[in-house]
């Protein structure tokens, strides 16, 4: 199985010292980068970027353990190699995970050899390439998917053998470890996994839920560092999730995998006929998955997430099948010869563009046949002054590796870039699509729901002050063609068909608003500050769940209740500008120094409970989802630091390692309590 993966995933590029590219993947390289050089340093694995979305949470609201792994390999090895060897990882664990799975549950010889090759249908299948579990899908960016999923297939193997193999519920510290490992690799296979335990309250219900309880228990204490603050401050992220109108049968059971459905189905047969209660595990999980399918839309999830799950036990069941229909062979050892022979001619006559995206991936940016221009466009970036870019999305950029190269400034130029990738965990994602539609000829807007506004410099140029903007990279011959002609805009450079623009008019990070803020009260503050920004507003809005003595006296204008709120009737009291403002960012520290004491400062980098002040008495969740506060001396710092929720999640991860200590040690003879 290792050498016909190794036939695609070849070691000449996997080990080539390139940056990889393609598809999200490209922009998976600057978080890892980010977690090497700034987080594990200060021992952390979460932490505050200023490098997309006007600043996001790295890690508070995606995954951070995959990233971390690239981190700790690429202190002894190359980083681009250690980047590309877990991005694999998934794909090579899969068909160990089955293997080990199907052996908790003892299946005789040669099941679990089976099940091993009976992955690879499923890895190699080209009926998607976004829906997660599948090497197009991991090539496509969703290798944290990937490798959730081989641990979850383990995790479920030895939870059944630890409820029903052994008398004593043995496993469960093992079982919680692997469980808060897949949970902090991704979300829908560790939701899927808790869902198919259900299966065991059909059974010793009291026994099994309490072991259910403690393994859940103990592994949500061990992951509460990163799972608590997430859902304490999940009101911060953008979400959203895709609902497929229609997914074709086509699609869901490409033809490599449709010999192996006839098998799955003579599987449940002779399953559910014996009454193998192993099978109907495995059943159960076929059928949770199609229900979490249905009831996705419902709960806030996307639907298509869990058509792997339904694919990959249909395989281990086809699995069990094949010895099922053989059971007079008494030579079972040539079983698993034929099979991966068989299985491997099959997969091979079905592959179609995996090899070559394979290929386009692994051999980096740097061997594409544009990397001269791109290189000379972010090496230009790197030598000027520092501020914050935009660019223009366009297709044709998948020539320098990938249509989203240029979200990789960070990684390549060292500047800040407003678009990038992790859109749920950027509290500022749709106001940023809505400027990368206002100049772009071919925008993406790809957050379901949201109406993107049209092409217009007027409104663009606006909004990119708004973001303290200083460069554009620009594509089309439209973009290209009124920037030229503006006023706003100064023509720096030419890369044939890509130019950068410098924006005539900045004013800094930190800085005086034009008019006076107004103050409302409003629990759902987003669709108000959508709307606002939408109608190119420009008095400030200012958020609070209420409004007490201190903020009331502050604001001249203060809403007690949103509704019927219309951002184009705001009052617009200018600002008597008589006083100075200079700012500097870093990545978790923004300093100012002011002569504004008591005036309003607007602070051009994204809102999160997080951002504590010296200087200031609070800081203000202001339009669109920027901070805003009072100075009360010259110098005010503005730092990343801790809130309860964080510190309380550590607590509770300390308190989950010493359980876990103390379970070990149980464990050894040495601290076993004698028996009478």
């Amino acid at each position: 199985i290792f050498a016909f993966l190794l036939s695609y995933f070849k070691p000449s590029l996997l080990l080539l010292d390139t940056t990889c590219s393609g598809g999200d993947t490209g922009s998976h390289n600057y978080p890892a980068r980010y977690m090497r050089d700034y987080l594990l340093p200060k021992g952390k694995l979460t932490g505050w970027s200023m490098d997309w979305y006007a600043g996001i949470p790295m890690f508070h609201f995606y995954f951070p353990l995959p990233f971390a792994l690239i981190a700790l390999f690429s202190y002894v090895i190359p980083f681009n190699i250690a980047f590309k060897l877990v991005t694999v990882l998934g794909s090579f664990l899969l068909p160990i995970a089955a293997f080990t799975a199907m052996r908790m549950m003892r299946f005789k010889f040669p099941i679990p050899a089976l099940a091993a090759i009976c992955t690879l249908p499923f890895l190699f299948n080209e009926g998607n390439s976004m829906w997660g579990g599948n090497i197009p899908s991991t090539l496509a960016g969703e290798f944290s998917y990937s490798l959730s999923l081989a641990l979850v297939v383990i995790f479920l193997g030895l939870l059944y053998r630890g409820i029903k193999l052994c008398p004593d519920f043995k496993h469960l510290a093992a079982c919680s470890v692997l469980f808060a490992t897949a949970t902090l690799c991704h979300a829908y296979p560790v939701f899927f996994a808790a869902f198919v335990s259900l299966f065991f309250l059909f059974n010793q219900s009291v026994q099994n839920f309490k072991y259910l309880l403690k393994t859940y228990a103990l592994a949500g204490l061990l992951a509460a560092f990163w799972l608590l603050p997430l859902f304490a401050k999940a009101g911060y992220s953008s979400v959203y999730h895709y609902v497929w109108a229609s997914t074709p049968v086509e699609k869901v059971f490409p033809a490599v995998l449709r010999p192996f459905l006839l098998l799955a189905c003579f599987g449940v047969y002779k399953g559910l006929k014996r009454g193998d209660d192993r099978i109907l595990y495995l059943t159960f999980g076929v059928l949770t998955a199609a229900v979490l399918y249905k009831a996705a839309p419902g709960i806030g999830v996307t639907d298509i997430r869990f058509v792997p799950f339904l694919q990959l036990f249909l395989m281990l069941i086809a699995a069990c099948s094949v010895v099922a229909g053989l059971e007079r062979i008494k030579a079972k050892w040539v079983l698993p010869i034929i099979a991966v022979f068989l299985t491997i001619v099959w997969v091979g006559h079905n592959v179609g563009y995996i090899s070559a995206w394979m290929d386009w991936n692994y051999s980096g940016f740097e061997s594409k046949a544009y990397w001269h221009q791109f290189k000379a466009v972010t090496n230009y970036l790197r030598s000027l002054p520092p501020g914050r870019v935009a660019h223009e999305y366009s297709s044709s950029h998948d020539k320098f590796g990938t249509p989203r190269a240029f979200e990789s400034i960070p990684l390549f130029a060292g500047k800040p870039v407003l678009e990038g990738l992790n859109i749920e965990s950027a509290l500022t994602a749709p106001y940023v699509f809505n400027i990368q539609s206002e100049i772009s000829l071919t925008p993406t807007c790809p957050i379901p729901g949201l109406r993107c506004n049209p092409f217009s410099i007027t409104n663009a140029t606006k909004h990119l002050r708004l973001f303290n903007v200083r460069y554009v990279v620009a594509t089309s011959e439209k973009l290209k063609g009124v920037l030229r002609t503006s006023a706003d805009y100064r023509l720096l450079k030419k890369f044939d068909e890509i130019e950068v623009y410098e924006m005539v008019y900045r004013n800094g990070y930190a800085t005086l608003p034009e008019y006076e803020p107004v103050l409302v009260q409003a629990n759902n503050w987003k669709p108000i500050a959508l709307e606002w920004f939408r109608a190119v507003a420009d008095v400030p809005v200012v958020f609070v769940d209420s409004v007490d003595a201190r903020s009331a006296s502050r604001f001249k204008t203060v809403y007690r209740d949103a509704s019927g709120f219309d951002p184009n009737t705001l009052p617009r009291i200018p600002i008597v500008r008589d006083c100075s403002v200079n700012s500097s960012v870093k990545d978790e520290e923004i300093l100012i120094e002011t002569t504004c004491i008591g005036k309003p400062l607007l602070v051009k980098v994204s809102y999160f409970p997080n951002w504590q002040v010296e200087g200031a008495d609070r800081v203000y969740l202001v339009t669109p989802a920027f901070m805003l506060l009072f100075p009360a001396q010259t110098h005010v710092r503005l730092y990343y630091g801790y809130t309860l929720a964080d510190y309380v999640g550590v607590c509770f991860t300390v308190f989950g390692i010493g359980i876990l200590f103390c379970m070990l040690l149980s464990q050894l003879k040495f601290f076993r309590k004698p028996k009478r």
